[in-house]
């Protein structure tokens, strides 16, 4: 009987890493980067206010009494993850999207092994393109190219971070703890072999844009300088209630542009990888590429980066990596960001 519940452990624990690996998803931000990308952010913004026109027709056909919980509930299924959220799936497959994509064998991830990555080796080249794909296309936002990824960490984990921190009032620190173990557990460098710091990021900013949809739970950070992110952040709201009923705002106009930066961009804010072996790999891909004329190494834009440092300022360990391509140290996973005092 032991040895059945042994084995029975050991494959739910396999299960698990299996089901994990699925939802890792990573980008190659670097190839074809230099070539001329159209802005896809007036397409996704107009589509964007189109499911919150549909939302709010859908909740006003019944009494809900301005419930924002129904209302985030309803919002759920259009703006979630790959798997289903009606919005990531149409950036996926929409025609009028323009998202450059890079096969496995040509990515900066082509010297890895299926041992360092199962994930990016053995099943990426399987569901190439696909929308589960797990090396994934990037597209341009205003002047930002971001991985279709960071969609999902966006609207995904950026809820968690928008309940953490808005509605339980748990810490900043606290909140960024649960991306923080993501990346540099199984939905990162022990699965898929990289800590993102731009899907860091995403997550961040996604809290204030489910914030924002109703703008019920503002935060009262105690440092209100001018310079403080966290108390200046404000869009929104952009759905309100009239006679117990939601209706779109139409002084506040939606614009992703207001979310998006270069910290989503993984060639700007650089990820950090499993080992030395894998991060002098991927240094290698980068280094020949650059037989074009084009510099690619890590970050592309020091000048965009120390740009970035400003505007989130003591923030920014959170979200940015300052110091290029490199591993992710015991250091770095044993972060617990509750115990750390933020410093202006």
């Amino acid at each position: 009987m032991k040895l059945f519940f042994r084995y029975f452990s050991l494959f739910n624990l396999f299960t698990l890493f299996f089901i994990k690996a699925i939802l890792c998803a990573e980008v190659d931000n670097f190839r074809g980067r230099f070539n001329y990308i159209p802005d896809m952010a007036t397409i996704i913004n107009k589509k964007t206010i189109s499911f919150f026109k549909e939302a709010i027709k859908d909740l006003n056909q019944s009494s809900h009494q301005c419930n924002p919980k129904k209302l985030y509930k309803r919002m759920r299924k259009d703006f979630r993850n790959h798997l289903t959220g009606k919005f990531n799936q149409w950036v996926l497959k929409s025609k009028d999207i323009k998202i450059i994509y890079t096969h496995p064998s040509k990515s900066i991830y082509k010297y890895w092994r299926s041992f360092e990555s199962f994930p990016l080796k053995a099943l990426s080249p399987l569901v190439f393109k696909k929308p589960y794909g797990i090396l994934t296309g990037y597209l341009k936002v205003g002047p930002v190219l971001l991985g279709t990824d960071k969609f999902e960490h966006f609207l995904g984990t950026g809820f968690n971070y928008f309940k953490s921190y808005f509605i339980n009032k748990k810490s900043i620190q606290e909140t960024v703890q649960i991306g923080w173990n993501d990346e540099v557990g199984l939905l990162g460098g022990l699965s898929i072999g990289v800590m993102s710091f731009g899907d860091l990021a995403a997550e961040f900013n996604g809290m204030f844009f489910w914030n924002d949809i109703l703008r019920f739970h503002d935060s009262n950070p105690k440092d209100k300088k001018n310079h403080d992110f966290l108390a200046h952040k404000k869009n929104g709201p952009y759905i309100i209630c009239k006679n117990n009923k939601w209706h779109l705002n139409q002084f506040k106009t939606f614009n992703w542009t207001n979310y998006i930066d270069d910290s989503f961009d993984e060639a700007i804010n650089c990820s950090l990888f499993k080992n030395k072996k894998m991060a002098l790999k991927i240094k290698k891909s980068l280094k020949e590429m650059e037989k074009d004329g084009n510099n690619y190494k890590c970050p592309i834009s020091k000048k965009r980066l120390q740009e970035l440092k400003i505007k989130y300022g003591k923030y920014s360990p959170f979200i940015l990596n300052l110091r290029g391509h490199g591993t992710i140290t015991p250091k770095i996973k044993k972060t617990k960001w509750k115990k750390m005092i933020l410093k202006d």
